[in-house]
């Protein structure tokens, strides 16, 4: 699972970070965001769970760690 560090960015960023990496690595089979602002966590949290993710925030030294894990049954066809 690939870890994106997007602290010092404000939302949208981290969102969209996160978006790009998904629509770029389809087969992952999920995600590790770091961010240190509790709006942007929140805001990653809610697109991976609307995206078919399981997500949790866990507090770390100066910010948030999600892990979003593909939830089983929502796996995509690489062709």
């Amino acid at each position: 699972m690939n870890k994106l560090i997007c602290t010092g960015l404000a939302c949208p960023q981290p969102v969209l970070i996160t978006r790009k990496y998904l629509e770029e690595n389809p087969a992952s089979g999920g995600v590790t965001v770091v961010v240190d602002n509790r709006a942007a966590a929140e805001n990653i949290v809610r697109f991976l769970e609307n995206s078919g993710f399981t997500a949790g925030i866990t507090t770390i030294e100066n910010g948030f760690e999600i892990e979003g894990s593909r939830i089983k049954g929502n796996e995509v066809q690489c062709r």
